[in-house]
């Protein structure tokens, strides 16, 4: 049992992706997207958001500074973030 004053953040959404005949399962990052702008990407952290709400929050707010297209960013369940 948690207690009640715990806060508990949502694990992030998972996906199961076809790579190759073969399933497998990606997580939502919630502390990170891509930016395309003048021919490059480059990938900017932020804080962690508690779930993807929080996250659609927070990249349409960076969406009007960025000046460039904005990715969300999936990484394979399980497997250690290369960042």
């Amino acid at each position: 049992m948690i207690p009640a004053n715990t806060t508990v953040a949502a694990s992030p959404a998972r996906y199961l992706i076809n790579d190759a005949g073969q399933l497998r399962s990606f997580e939502l990052a919630l502390d990170e997207v891509s930016v395309s702008a003048r021919g490059k990407r480059e990938f900017r952290q932020f804080a962690a958001q508690a779930d993807e709400d929080g996250l659609r929050r927070h990249v349409t707010g960076l969406q009007r500074a960025a000046g460039g297209k904005l990715e969300l960013v999936l990484y394979e369940a399980g497997v250690p973030r290369n960042d």
